[in-house]
Parts: C-alpha cells; sequence; structure tokens
C-alpha cells in the first residue's frame, strides 16, 4: 500500500528490542464479535480507508511541508 501511494518511498525497518517486546504481548487479533452482535457496533475504518483517507493526506502534508 504505501509503495502504491508513494512509488519511490525506500521502506526500511529496524525492530526497537523492548517496544517489540510490547507488540509482542499484543494479541494477534481482536475479537470485537461480541460487540458487534450486541451492540450492533462496526469500525469505522478498516486498513483501506484509515490509509486513504487518514495515512496517506498526513504523510503527504508532512511531506510538502518539507518542501
Amino acid at each position: 500500500m504505501v509503495r502504491y501511494a508513494f512509488p519511490d518511498a525506500q521502506v526500511t525497518f529496524e525492530p526497537h528490542s523492548k517496544r517489540q517486546a510490547i507488540v509482542d504481548s499484543w494479541p494477534a487479533d481482536v475479537d470485537d464479535s461480541t460487540a458487534r452482535r450486541d451492540w450492533g457496533w462496526e469500525p469505522d475504518y478498516d486498513l483501506n480507508r484509515a490509509f486513504e483517507e487518514y495515512l496517506i493526506p498526513t504523510i503527504s502534508k508532512g511531506y510538502q511541508a518539507l518542501a
């Protein structure tokens, strides 16, 4: 998704051991089926919407400020 939105992006990743330990302690999945069933809850954003409506515009603004 990053490369689609920003074709020239160079993506690298080096985990920070203490922060990675925190992330590793999180559950792999969150089961929201009870909230959906009992309250009719639905998330406002899925991965695509969050990326398209929040992350891309926010990142783009940051780079425009540098130009």
